[in-house]
Parts: C-alpha cells; structure tokens; sequence
C-alpha cells in the first residue's frame, strides 16, 4: 500500500499496482506531448503525488507534464 499525505492533509492510499498504472500513464502523457496531441487524463496517483505535502524525488518520474507546460520542441538535425 501506498499513502501520499496531500497538501490539504488528507492521506491519499493506492495499491503498489497503481505505480506501474501511473508510470504507463506518464508515459502517454510524453508520448502525447511529443505528438503534440491532447493529453490524456491524468491517473489519480499521478494527481495524489503532483499534490503531495512532501514531494520526494521520485514523485517526478509519475508526474513529468502533468502541468502541460505545451508542446515539446523538434530539436532533431535537419
């Protein structure tokens, strides 16, 4: 089991499962935002640990862009 204490103090708890659910859903989200097509919604552990009291560094490999900070630049060589 996984608590997440969030900002408001409520305790969020998710099976260990909902980690490779939220990875997979990272995931969409860069391969969307590299697409440039909408994201998709975010996983509720995603939004528990984008929300966290405490943000650890490992919260960032669920969380990358759910902020949508907009479309990701083409840096390949021409």
């Amino acid at each position: 089991m996984i608590s997440i204490e969030l900002q408001d103090g409520t305790v969020k708890r998710f099976p260990r499962e909902a980690l490779a659910a939220a990875c997979a859903t990272n995931f969409e989200f860069l391969d969307a935002a590299a697409e440039g097509k909408e994201l998709p919604e975010p996983h509720p552990l995603q939004v528990a640990l984008h929300n966290a009291a405490h943000r650890e560094p490992w919260h960032d490999t669920f969380v990358d862009l759910i902020d949508n900070p907009g479309p990701v630049p083409d840096l390949s060589e021409p």
